[in-house]
């Protein structure tokens, strides 16, 4: 059967997509190359028609995450004031919402715990993507007009990174919307927001 121009790269994406998933829900050791190509909708064997290792994928995946970081914050800033924006973004971030999608969001709390194991090559991915969104938040920070923007958004990513992992481990849906209420309540007023 032949396949339409650029088949190999979008299969070769919808494969990153899926791994990107399975990555946030599962963690890195869990991720299983079986379960990536089921959530794709492919055969396992065509994996390595794309891949050539499970490794290779990891490294992949970690890239697509902070893709779709880089997406999610756009999605809540594009088109808005500086000040409004950072507070779509806290607002996203810091929801009931975002907590609940295990699959999707922020890399931080879904994977940073388990990095340090890994490979110093996926590490040195994961401090690049973590870097870039830290830099991204730093520059609307400085639009707005706050002192050391680097120092300040590295300090509120810690905050919320620590809030959303904190709420997933609560079994009391109310506990952790107060958790979040509270995390968000903090996180504007130290941005001098709502």
């Amino acid at each position: 059967m032949r396949y339409k121009a650029g088949h190999a790269e979008e299969t070769r994406i919808k494969i990153r997509e899926a791994a990107a998933k399975e990555l946030r829900f599962k963690g890195p050791y869990r991720l299983g190359v079986a379960a990536v190509m089921a959530r794709a909708g492919l055969t396992h064997g065509g994996f390595f028609r794309h891949f050539q290792s499970k490794d290779e994928l990891v490294l992949e995946a970690i890239d697509q995450i902070f893709l779709e970081a880089k997406r999610m914050f756009e999605r809540h800033t594009r088109g808005r004031s500086p000040r409004d924006g950072l507070e779509s973004f806290v607002g996203w971030y810091l929801s009931r919402n975002h907590t609940d999608a295990t699959d999707d969001g922020c890399p931080m709390p879904a994977v940073a715990g388990d990095v340090w194991r890994l490979s110093p090559e996926a590490r040195q991915r994961f401090e690049a993507g973590y870097a870039i969104g830290i830099r991204r938040l730093a520059l609307l920070l400085r639009k707005i007009g706050h002192a050391e923007p680097g120092e300040l958004a590295m300090s509120i990513y810690c905050e919320m990174t620590g809030a959303v992992t904190l709420a997933r481990s609560l079994s009391d849906p109310a506990a952790r919307d107060a958790l979040l209420a509270s995390a968000r309540t903090s996180v504007w007023a130290r941005l001098g927001l709502s």
